[in-house]
Formats: structure tokens, sequence, C-alpha cells
């Protein structure tokens, strides 16, 4: 289709109210989150001891497979365009105090891919809440019927993936968003909300830097981008709510930020052009706002300075519930695990565990996979702790330069690197270093 954009992301590519009391947290963990131990073992620190955001740097520094990508020469930065940020919760302040050190944050643009589904779960929530103020008895598990925008596309009132009633709501589709990062379940969200409204919502919660312009993995230009779904919503007895289908104003493109044009080439229709890949028109987050976004929902006593998301008790649980959720965990929908690992949707996941391999840990996150880019933003729970450890960060692997063309060294580079991440920084917190670099997992290859 000429003039349209093809937007992958991880599916494709490989397979608030402000603040609630500490103890409130303490009791959702052990009743509601899914089961990640309550023995806690004091060898590794409490939150209020935890340590300094810089030291953890300084291992990452030393690390034989994190050291030479993140901290590279200024002129080696393109290759990979590495950029870390890690926050640890100060809780001996009052309110508690996000401490953080960084590398090369915000130093050129990354494509966020799935991360910016964290955005459209959060907006969906707060869109029910909207409609409840307004006297509309929507809630998480209303049935939801979307009307087809362009022609060759369906009504769709139904999803066979939901064992409990075979329909469409915002709770199932958080779940499949989060577990597996399902784009359609995105797609489906961001009309729910609308682009503009998303917009809204997050710069209202202090998340200035977000631009959500388009859809996932659907052969949308920019102005099929902007036309949002009618969307009926079955409130039971007969009565239907409707949203009508609108068209949000046109997005401006993305000035000021550095680094938009990304590798050497692109595949555009099949066809190879010899230019760098433009990012002017794509989504867009901060490092920091894509940090500041989680701690905002699994830690809402933390202090950013930032107004944060309004979400009902109700609905942050929910959304904990499936940031945290490994897909052989979910009953509702469910995942075969041999096509969906643990670490499907957790970079991190296997350093941390190698790290702590006697331990219960929980990583409540997003992460993002497209067009080379690899990126996390992820709260760390140690024996059912709130957790107290963030880590955002993003990579780019693309060793030819040609964007478009699914040849990038995510399995070579891109998870290795993240999974020493994780390892190295969970060890240095827990002041454990009886380990070698060499016994990780995975080695780079350029």
């Amino acid at each position: 289709m000429r003039g349209c954009f093809w937007f992958g992301d991880l599916s494709d590519t490989l397979r608030s109210m402000k603040r609630f009391h500490w103890a409130f947290w303490a009791c959702w963990c052990i009743g509601c989150a899914p089961s990640i131990g309550q023995v806690a073992d004091r060898s590794f620190p409490d939150p209020a001891a935890a340590p300094d955001a810089s030291a953890l740097m300084s291992a990452l520094r030393e690390d034989a497979i994190v050291g030479p990508v993140l901290f590279a020469p200024d002129e080696a930065f393109g290759t990979h365009r590495a950029q870390l940020l890690i926050g640890v919760v100060d809780s001996s302040l009052d309110p508690p105090r996000l401490v953080r050190a960084g590398q090369a944050v915000d130093r050129a643009y990354f494509y966020p891919a799935s991360t910016v589904k964290l955005f459209a779960a959060v907006g969906a929530l707060l869109r029910i809440q909207e409609l409840q103020s307004s006297g509309i008895p929507a809630d998480a598990d209303t049935p939801l019927t979307f009307h087809p925008m362009f022609e060759g596309e369906a009504l769709e009132s139904s999803d066979p993936s939901n064992r409990d009633t075979g329909l469409i709501t915002v709770r199932h589709e958080i779940r499949k968003l989060f577990v597996v990062s399902d784009n359609r379940a995105f797609n489906r969200l961001l009309g729910f909300v609308g682009r503009a409204d998303l917009n809204r919502m997050m710069h209202d919660a202090g998340l200035g830097s977000v631009r959500i312009r388009h859809r996932l993995s659907v052969g949308y230009s920019a102005e099929q981008n902007r036309r949002m779904p009618r969307i009926d919503l079955d409130l039971g007895d007969g009565r239907v709510h409707t949203i009508r289908e609108r068209v949000d104003p046109p997005a401006d493109e993305t000035t000021g930020v550095p680094m938009l044009d990304v590798g050497d080439a692109e595949m555009v229709a099949g066809e190879r052009r010899e230019r760098p890949k433009s990012f002017a028109r794509s989504n867009r987050v901060s490092l920091r706002d894509l940090q500041d976004a989680v701690v905002m929902v699994v830690r809402p006593d933390v202090d950013l300075g930032k107004p944060g998301f309004p979400l009902s008790d109700e609905h942050r649980a929910l959304l904990v519930e499936a940031m945290g959720m490994l897909p052989r965990e979910s009953g509702n929908p469910r995942y075969d695990p041999d096509a969906y690992p643990d670490e499907w949707a957790k970079f991190m996941l296997p350093g941390v565990r190698r790290a702590l391999p006697s331990r219960a840990v929980r990583i409540y996150n997003k992460i993002g996979l497209a067009y080379g880019f690899t990126t996390t933003t992820s709260g760390i729970s140690i024996d059912g702790r709130p957790p107290a450890l963030f880590i955002a960060g993003t990579l780019y692997t693309n060793a030819n330069g040609t964007l478009n063309d699914n040849v990038y060294e995510y399995d070579t580079v891109a998870f290795p690197y993240w999974s020493a991440v994780g390892e190295t920084v969970v060890r240095a917190s827990s002041g454990r270093t009886d380990h070698n670099a060499t016994e990780k997992s995975g080695v780079l290859h350029e």
C-alpha cells in the first residue's frame, strides 16, 4: 500500500491514584500478586539500605559483557546506542525517593516498540474510571465490540482466547498485552482510549515526552492512524453505551531529539532504499519517563515529583498482577510454555535468576523489540518485597545497518547483554561478587 508505514514489534519479529500506604502494598502482594515467596532472606538489603545507584553503574562498567557496549567510546556510540538508567528506592526518606544513575540517557532516539503498551493499559483503565465518573457502569470486564474502520476489516466482538466468556474485555487485553506482548491487544486498547486522549493522560501524569502516533504491526498510513473505531460497551440488561468513531488531530513530527535517523538503508515494500530510516513520525518516549511510568504503577508511594496515575486500588492491582505474570502462570489466556518460555517478555530474567538461584524473583516490566532495538523498563522484586530496584534501558543491534530486513542480532548480542545487565546489577545489589563473567550464558558476537 503506497504511503503506508509498517510498524513492527515483538509479536511479529520474534514469534491512579498517586499514592497508597506501604502496608497496603505488602498486604496486596501476599493476597493478590502472583506467588513470589514470602520469607525474606536478610542477606539481601532492605529497601531502606538499598545500594547506591552509582555503585551499580560501576559494577556494570567492570562487567565483561556489558561494559564494552554500554561504556563504548563516543565515536562508537552509534553502533549500539546503548542507554541505561538505574533507580534505587531510598525508603529512609518520607516519602521514599528514587535515587538514580545512568549512562547516555536519552543521548539518542530509540524506538520504544512494545514498551508503549504500558501506556495503553494504564489509559484503558483511566478511561473506564472516566466512564464510571460520568455515570456509565462499565468496568474492566465489560464486553466490547469493535466496529470496522476500513474496507476489508470485520466486526470484532469475540476473543476465543478468553476462556471465561469468549468476549473482548479490557482486563483480558491487558493480560495479553503484558504476558506475551500481544500487538492486537495494544491496538484495541489504543482504539478504546483514543490516541489524543492517551497522550493527554500521559502528559497529565507528568510523562511529557510520550508521543503515541500509531498502532503496531498494521500497515496504516499516518492519516489512517488518526481514526479510532466505534466501540459498543455491553452494560447488561440490553443496555449499550457507544463510543463513536472519531478522528484524532494530526500528530506533529518529533523534533529536537538526537539521532532520529537510524541505519544506512531500509526495506520498503520489499525494495531496498539506500537511506537511513527516519523515526520522526514514530512513537516516542524518553527513557526517564519510561522508567517513571513503571514506578508510578508498582510504587506509587515513591515521590517522583510528578502527578502520577490516578488509578483506583483495584485497577492498580490488575496492572501489577499482569506486569509480573509469566506465560506459564496465566490461566486465562493459556500459553504453551515451550512456545512462550519465562523470559519471553522479560529480557533480564535469566541473569537475575543466575544471580539469586535460590530466591523468589518477580520482575514487573514491559519490554519492546523491533527494528533492532531491544528496550526494557522494569522493577525487580525479591522475596515478595515491593520493588526497590528499577532498570530502564535500550540497545540497538543491527550489524548490517539495514532496517526492516528482520536481520538483527537479538539472540547473539541483545539477549546476552540484557541477561548480563540483570545478573550484574542484582549481584551488586545483594553484595554478591562470587561470579566470573565467563560463567554467564551467552557471548556477544559482532
